[in-house]
């Protein structure tokens, strides 16, 4: 009786089920028939249905259209029902499409975005076409709200009134220049204001005003979309609209806000790493700031009472501006890991705040990849190409036959020549293991980033030399003592030598070393090629600088075999190959005192939306100084919270290097 009841049961929910999904599939049918859209198989139906809902759009790296300014601007919002059926979906004629979802992807039924109507700056010469000047957004009107970034605050704004024919007639002449106009634009203005007879505002949907004119220097030329009420746009000749109150209303927490370019691209900057007045040389080191799409999660706050209403990225951007302000640093170099991945929707955003303080206080920045950075809607190459185009950035990608993105070197100049007194490499360190059953967790540097770097040290070669056989400094100038070149090197995840915990270190040492257990020999050829000082990231807890002196010659230096060509490299890789530098981290004391020993430092984890913990750990930036003169590099740690005395302390200050030779 019993198991009759439990069939009776099945067959009722497995009719409603039915029942169900052959309502879902008539709609979905229906739908489709209403939008034009025919279907030859059910294959082909499921196919492109589950395209449509799972293919992302808009991942793209946004870029406007050269030589053209912008006629009207309009955000549309589209069901995702109806994608699958229109190969139009979420169109408007004669308008591109800003592929960002105003909502970042959250909304499980809509999608909203900016349509902008570009116009070729050709078609406008001598013509009475009105253009874009200005944005705003907000519930409030421009006359009560805005300060028009064209013009200057003591405008005189008349007041609003209601948009009759006339001004209907005048706004479709900017839509569509005379043309019908699109049935997707019924978007009604229902305010216009007037000022000073050189432009008027217009009100769109979702909280946008746009100020339609004449073209001038500073008419709007580009486009583009961020997300937060922290959001930053640290571009030359960009302006973003909407603050912490008021955003492009579309639902949802996205805070949308738009982002104008006023006249064309401005130039940047010519930027030369040079030591100071002083002949010195100081770099901050910025490692893993995990920034968010929005204010982010604090993680692990230290102390626990300042937990409550923590704003992760605020938070970190306040700590590192007033160090910025304190120490005053020549160059900056970030680490790695600036974007936290899936907590960073929109990349852009993320990334814009990382770099801000540095643009805002004309400090030339470098940058290099963590295992974090490109898992959200941007890869390695689109955050290289944005990092390229921003004002103050030295970062490279680097030559295509090295792995990754991001190895490259940059030179410091003395402040009398343009000779080379140091040399600053930079390396990619990917992210996840290729072959994880074998080889668990991280990735290591490939062979061909080592030829790299030998490749780069070659070539440097010759502006070492100048730089050596001259003397530029203020000291003793006998015999020995003229000008030392001195090396770094910078990247996320660190050496697998970072393991050696049996080394001696100065700092803290609280989590086990991520770094991978396969050795290519790296730090055998970061030594061989003079560099003293490797500093990382990805540790957060860990900020030591440890002394390492385990070597093994790599092979890859050798000045008996032809440089810089296929053979060379062949046999080179071929020596070290035989030489056994993969088990490098296993190998002996090879030197005494600082003979063949190299740096090998953490920085500690910058941002409050990265983990900390290990029993409670403040936050900190490691700074290192150059003094040409004397010939050493130098290294502190500043910290986020604590008295005045701690905040002000340089903790652990140690000498790395002395008269051009590492101090052990």
């Amino acid at each position: 009786m019993v198991a009759r009841v439990f069939v009776l049961i099945r067959r009722l929910l497995r009719s409603r089920i039915f029942i169900v999904f052959s309502f879902a599939v008539c709609l979905v049918l229906l739908l489709g028939n209403r939008s034009g859209t025919t279907f030859s198989s059910t294959a082909e139906f499921l196919s492109s249905a589950a395209n449509a809902w799972t293919t992302p759009q808009e991942d793209k790296f946004h870029s406007g259209l050269p030589d053209s300014l912008i006629a009207d601007v309009r955000v549309k919002v589209c069901p995702l029902v109806t994608k699958p059926f229109s190969p139009r979906w979420c169109h408007i004629d004669g308008y591109r499409r800003v592929d960002k979802d105003l909502g970042l992807r959250r909304s499980w039924i809509l999608r909203a975005y900016v349509f902008v109507k570009d116009v070729p700056k050709q078609e406008i010469a001598g013509d009475d076409t009105l253009v874009v000047l200005d944005v705003h957004i907000g519930q409030e009107s421009p006359e009560l709200a805005i300060i028009d970034s064209t013009k200057k605050k003591n405008n005189n704004i008349a007041k609003i009134v209601d948009v009759d024919e006339q001004v209907e007639g005048e706004v479709e002449k900017v839509v569509d220049r005379g043309r019908k106009r699109d049935a997707e634009l019924q978007d009604d203005a229902s305010e216009e204001i007037q000022i000073d007879n050189k432009g008027k505002w217009v009100r769109r949907s979702h909280n946008l005003w746009l100020k339609f004119g004449k073209p001038t220097d500073f008419t709007v030329s580009d486009l583009d979309v961020l997300y937060g009420v922290d959001a930053v746009d640290p571009r030359f000749g960009w302006s973003l609209k909407g603050d912490r109150n008021n955003s492009l209303a579309v639902g949802g927490n996205a805070h949308p806000r738009i982002t104008i370019r006023l006249g064309g691209k401005q130039d940047l900057p010519v930027v030369k790493l040079i030591l100071n007045n002083e002949n010195r040389f100081k770099i901050v080191q910025v490692a893993d700031l995990h920034f968010s799409t929005g204010v982010g999660k604090c993680m692990d706050p230290w102390p626990p009472e300042t937990a409550e209403a923590c704003e992760a990225d605020p938070r970190t951007l306040a700590f590192v501006n007033r160090l910025l302000d304190e120490e005053k640093p020549d160059f900056a170099v970030l680490t790695g890991d600036q974007i936290f991945g899936d907590a960073a929707p929109d990349a852009q955003t993320a990334f814009f705040k990382s770099v801000a303080p540095f643009i805002q206080r004309t400090i030339p920045f470098a940058i290099t990849f963590g295992n974090h950075d490109d898992e959200s809607n941007l890869s390695r190459e689109q955050l290289m190409t944005i990092t390229s185009h921003l004002p103050y950035s030295l970062s490279q990608a680097g030559p295509e036959f090295a792995k990754g993105v991001g190895n490259y070197h940059l030179n410091v100049l003395a402040k009398e020549k343009d000779h080379t007194a140091m040399s600053l490499y930079f390396l990619d360190t990917h992210k996840y293991s290729p072959n994880p059953k074998q080889m668990p967790g991280y990735n290591w540097i490939d062979e061909s980033q080592l030829e790299f770097l030998v490749a780069s040290y070659e070539q440097l070669t010759p502006l070492r030399q100048q730089y050596t056989s001259h003397y530029t400094g203020s000291g003793d100038t006998s015999e020995g003592n003229g000008n030392k070149h001195l090396s770094m090197a910078f990247f996320h995840i660190p050496l697998t030598e970072y393991r050696n915990n049996s080394n001696a270190w100065v700092g803290q040492y609280r989590e086990p070393s991520t770094a991978p257990k396969y050795n290519t020999g790296a730090r055998s050829v970061l030594e061989e090629i003079g560099v003293s000082v490797v500093s990382v990231g990805h540790d957060h807890v860990n900020d030591f600088c440890m002394i390492d002196r385990n070597y093994i010659q790599s092979g890859l230096i050798d000045r008996d075999l032809p440089l810089q060509t296929a053979d060379g490299n062949m046999q080179r890789l071929a020596r070290r190959n035989a030489g056994n530098a993969g088990n490098a981290g296993n190998a002996g004391n090879d030197g005494n005192d600082g003979e063949h020993a190299i740096w090998l430092c953490h920085a500690g984890g910058a941002g409050l939306g990265g983990y900390a913990g290990y029993g409670g750990f403040i936050r900190r930036l490691r700074f290192f100084e150059v003094d040409a003169d004397k010939h050493t590099i130098s290294t502190w740690k500043r910290v986020e919270h604590g008295t005045k005395e701690e905040l002000d302390a340089r903790l652990d200050f140690q000498v790395l290097v002395e008269s051009g030779k590492v101090k052990a």
